[in-house]
């Protein structure tokens, strides 16, 4: 296998820009196929430019299915499609990201099984552990939670904006905040560096789906 790019070069020069305002799906039986479908259609068409696609209930077979189906939204609009967890799905699904967690291969087995032209992320909770992941060859990071999420509660201490603009100083890869984001909070991310942000609630808890898409827009932009 050919050598990968360096880090610096895998996501900025590509892939940075489809960074602003990510779509993570919810992972939730609230959401059948059909109706996250149809959600993904009009928060992609308002101008939502990732989509980290993430359902971890679903079995191999049927995680492929609506996996291709969403990729082929993200493909007709631009969008980019970022696999979560399961790499050996990529060659199936064409994934331009992949997003590995503690049921992934390791960073060092996922670079060897995936293409070198798969940029290959992950989630990191403090400062120094994104440095050290990133040392380590991690072509971007989600770092979070930011603000306080109700999931997280307990579980994930909240790094706030300073630990958001520190890491962004000590590294050169995109940094992708994560973690109680809405269009209040996306000016002070977007100060601080940060390539851009994701959320889940944000996109499916709100009852206008096109209008939460150009809320956050506006106050990234």
């Amino acid at each position: 296998m050919h050598p990968r790019a360096p880090a610096s070069s895998m996501l900025e020069a590509e892939r940075a820009s489809l960074l602003t305002s990510v779509v993570v799906t919810p992972d939730s039986e609230d959401w059948p196929a059909e109706d996250l479908l149809l959600r993904l259609g009009v928060l992609l068409d308002a101008g939502v430019t990732a989509v980290m696609f993430r359902e971890k209930r679903l079995d191999d077979a049927a995680f492929l299915h609506l996996g291709r189906r969403v990729k082929d939204l993200c493909d007709r609009r631009g969008a980019l499609f970022w696999l979560n967890e399961r790499i050996h799905l990529q060659p199936a699904l064409n994934a331009d990201l992949c997003h590995l967690t503690f049921r992934s291969p390791d960073l060092a087995r996922a670079k060897e099984l995936l293409p070198d032209h798969v940029g290959v992320t992950a989630s990191v909770h403090d400062v120094e552990e994104g440095v050290r992941r990133i040392q380590d060859g991690l072509d971007g990071v989600v770092f979070g939670p930011i603000f306080p999420v109700p999931s997280k509660k307990g579980r994930v201490p909240v790094q706030g904006l300073e630990a958001l603009r520190e890491l962004v100083r000590r590294v050169s890869v995109p940094v992708v905040a994560i973690g109680g984001m809405n269009p209040e909070r996306l000016r002070d991310v977007r100060a601080c560096g940060a390539t851009g942000a994701a959320a889940i609630r944000f996109f499916f808890e709100n009852p206008h789906g096109r209008r939460a898409v150009e809320e956050w827009r506006r106050a990234w932009e």
